[in-house]
């Protein structure tokens, strides 16, 4: 039986590295259809045991806290933010942007901000139903220069299905004041789901450097140097694979892959710590996302 050895550059390689990803609730504000918490169940949280299990993990400098939506509960973000900061090298928030001004007080302790914006003001009140603080932006940039900002975007049929309007959307998103762009495509168990676009197959025609090849193999994180020389912003693609998305099985069908796990540790919202990817069979995680 042939063993097919996975890319570097896939994320559940570890293409990001060792992280510690805490999970501060399972509360959210959205109404993301493609969401991979979409059917997240209310938890308790312990914030005092989710800052002393991070603290404990030193061998984990690289946090990314996330939700649900963290900011609908900035007084345990800040806390948990304030408190972890001197023993870790490098804190990432992801959230909808609903609630940014409570970032306010911490945003010098952030190496990056990760906001999820779907499309234009309609397209992401349809998509996720929240206004983002994205006026905020800029007064983030001024306050800490070194923090990066990044838009993450899904690309799908009711939002962003065109390379215009991918292309209007970036030039708008760095007008605003971010620094990088991430489009991912959607994750999903239905293998004829009418939402999914093949950012590939989008923007293949338009760029020279968009491999068009089975992700497992050749790696699901891309940053295409034509999209940024074109934009004058950095430009990441996330890719999804066959194992993940049933849509892409008949173009790249897999054979068995080597087992392996995914170098993160997961806190959750009770403060408890887990592997969140352990698999032999190299499935999607629990979370459905890399």
């Amino acid at each position: 039986m042939s063993i097919t050895l996975r890319s570097k550059e896939n994320y559940c390689m570890g293409r990001m590295g060792p992280r510690l990803c805490i999970q501060t609730t399972t509360a959210c504000n959205g109404k993301c259809f493609f969401c991979v918490g979409r059917y997240n169940i209310p938890c308790k949280v312990n914030v005092d045991e989710i800052i002393k299990s991070a603290i404990s993990l030193d061998e984990y400098p690289d946090v990314l806290l996330l939700g649900g939506e963290s900011t609908l509960f900035p007084n345990d973000l800040i806390k948990i933010i304030n408190s972890i900061a001197p023993y870790k090298r490098k804190i990432t928030v992801n959230t909808n942007g609903y609630n940014l001004e409570c970032l306010t007080p911490v945003i010098k302790k952030l190496d990056k901000l990760i906001v999820s914006v779907m499309g234009n003001e309609e397209v992401n009140d349809n998509i996720v139903g929240v206004k983002p603080q994205l006026y905020k932006i800029k007064e983030f940039h001024k306050e800490n220069p070194k923090l990066k900002l990044r838009v993450n975007c899904v690309v799908n049929k009711k939002g962003i299905d065109s390379f215009e309007k991918l292309e209007k959307f970036v030039l708008e998103m760095k007008e605003i004041g971010f620094t990088s762009i991430k489009f991912s495509e959607m994750s999903t168990d239905d293998p004829n789901d009418p939402n999914f676009i093949d950012l590939q197959k989008m923007l293949l025609p338009y760029c020279d450097d968009i491999h068009q090849k089975d992700t497992l193999q050749y790696g699901c994180y891309l940053e295409p140097k034509s999209l940024e020389k074109k934009f004058g912003i950095k430009v990441i693609l996330n890719l999804t694979c066959n194992l993940k998305t049933p849509i892409k099985q008949p173009q790249y069908q897999s054979l068995t892959y080597e087992p392996m796990c995914f170098d993160s540790i997961y806190i959750s919202p009770d403060g408890s710590i887990h592997k969140r990817f352990v698999s032999e069979l190299d499935l999607a995680n629990e979370r459905g996302a890399c």
